[in-house]
């Protein structure tokens, strides 16, 4: 196992599209590229996203079904430093769309339990996660709500067979630190689990992992891979796909056996195990990621189950809001320093902040060969394309630095401070940035 199988392990099993024309379709992007997927975040940087949940069932003779669910996340740096971070989830409202939506108000209780839930998260300088730094409050706060969501149910006058079965399930999973470090993280895992990786030359990374059970009982043995399809240079986001696959003979012995133990739990017969002599997992993910930061743009997870001539797809897709990236862009909530003062100047001449745009950084070098050296830095760094031309008089020239993106008091910052550590070895001078206007509506 790599460093990274712990937290894979705990990873709910993601879902299988074949991905191998697209990979090849973008060879040409991804070759040559150097990319290290690392976490750059600092203490008090919040990211928001939408979720959606799609769930596809196909039978034989019936027409497919679809359900699905909305929710949201925010993710929030408590604390940062070289060797590890902490950073908070908190779930959002989940909704239901889809046949049958709002009919189980079970589903919906179900759901509201973790709404507003805050989740701190430890991890190491990768972001592998490797503990729950709340467990304590969250097992309390998470009790007392299920007892008041049992209560309600039994004064409801539902089956109190039923609700003890209910129960039974739904306990464990906030019991303790264990329990609760996988059962109240698996949006985070499926979230981080392509930091902490380095693609070079476009080559993939390959390794046999192990992936838990959904229904309990023996983990299913998997290869997995990591691809990178390729690096827009312009916004400096990188695509990488992923699959994993589990060897079918080892997915039909360990579901017989599953299927085997849940129905001797329920006291019920074993059911014909025909079904699963076809039974199948495969999962693919993509990820698009912010090189300069580390945070998710997106990702689409998608879990393919086949037995017998049914088929189901879990679909997962995360996607930040366009807000995300820093806190509200009024002029209020800019600092005081010559970045906010801009912005602000900006936004009274009737900028819309909201909207991207190409922003250039500028450096003066004394040399056009230490403004090359640069240049390789920030291909390497940021996977952008800084131009270099000389300046009007020779003697120094100029590199500049485009990037696609809000101008967010945060972004255009963090952006600006990293590019100044690389022009620094290299003895240049930063030149301020600028933009075009882009007005409302546009």
């Amino acid at each position: 196992m790599t460093h990274r199988s712990k937290c894979r392990a705990a990873a709910f099993v993601l879902t299988a599209l074949a991905f191998a024309e697209t990979l090849a379709a973008d060879r040409a992007d991804a070759a040559d590229e150097t990319v290290v997927l690392v976490p750059g975040w600092k203490a008090g940087e919040k990211a928001r996203y939408d979720i959606v949940r799609t769930r596809r069932k196909t039978q034989p003779g019936k027409p497919v079904s679809e359900t699905g669910a909305r929710s949201s996340a925010e993710i929030e740096v408590v604390s940062a430093s070289e060797e590890s971070f902490v950073v908070a989830w908190t779930h959002g409202e989940t909704t239901f769309d889809g046949a049958g939506a709002g009919e189980d108000p079970l589903a919906k209780q179900m759901a509201d339990l973790v709404k507003g839930l805050r989740v701190e998260i430890e991890m190491d300088s990768e972001a592998t996660i490797t503990g729950v730094r709340n467990w304590k409050e969250i097992r309390d706060t998470m009790k007392k709500a299920v007892d008041v969501l049992f209560e309600g149910l039994n004064a409801k006058g539902m089956d109190a067979d039923v609700l003890a079965k209910i129960r039974a399930q739904v306990a464990p999973l906030y019991a303790g630190k264990a329990q609760i470090a996988q059962n109240c993280t698996r949006d985070a895992q499926r979230y981080f689990m392509v930091l902490g990786y380095g693609f070079e030359d476009g080559k993939p990374v390959e390794y046999d992992d192990k992936l838990p059970n959904p229904l309990g009982g023996e983990p299913f043995p998997c290869k997995a891979r990591y691809s990178l399809r390729g690096v827009d240079r312009k916004t400096g986001i990188a695509t990488v796909d992923f699959r994993q696959v589990i060897p079918p003979e080892d997915a039909l012995r360990i579901m017989e056996k599953t299927v085997k133990d849940m129905a001797e739990r329920m006291g019920k017969p074993v059911p014909d195990g025909e079904g699963l002599k076809s039974f199948s997992i495969e999962d693919t993910a993509e990820f698009r990621v912010e090189l300069a930061t580390g945070w998710i743009e997106s990702l689409t997870h998608t879990r393919a189950t086949k037995a017998g001539g049914a088929s189901q797809d879990d679909i997962v897709t995360f996607t930040r809001r366009a807000d995300a990236a820093t806190p509200s862009a009024g002029a209020a909530d800019f600092p005081d320093d010559l970045n906010a003062d801009t912005l602000r100047k900006m936004a009274a001449s009737g900028d819309d902040l909201s909207k991207p745009r190409e922003i250039e950084f500028f450096f003066v070098f004394a040399s056009a060969k230490k403004a090359e050296a640069f240049a390789a830095d920030v291909r390497a760094a940021h996977a952008l394309e800084p131009q270099t031309a000389e300046d009007d008089g020779g003697g120094s020239w100029t590199s500049t630095v485009t990037k696609n993106m809000l101008p967010t008091h945060e972004g255009i910052s963090k952006l600006e401070r990293s590019l100044i550590v690389l022009a620094k070895k290299h003895d240049g001078t930063p030149d301020g940035w600028g933009c075009e206007s882009v007005g409302k509506g546009k």
